[in-house]
């Protein structure tokens, strides 16, 4: 990503669509992409299946409300 945003690339997709491991390792990687991305001025575009709401117990609020941090 450092390398990208020198280079001038502004935006990162990734894709939640399926998750492997446990719930836990699968939120802390993610924040910490996004974390990251924010950090050298992404923007973040996440593609998201509706089913993993569920697998990783949360909401389409929670998503808006951590997109913020």
């Amino acid at each position: 990503m450092k390398k990208a945003s020198e280079f001038g690339f502004s935006k990162i997709f990734m894709s939640l669509l399926e998750i492997t491991g446990k719930k836990e390792e699968v939120i802390a990687k993610y924040q910490k992409l996004t974390k990251l991305a924010k950090e050298l001025n992404y923007e973040v575009i996440l593609d998201v299946s509706p089913a993993i709401f569920n697998l990783l117990g949360i909401s389409y609020d929670d998503l808006l409300l951590k997109s913020t941090c």
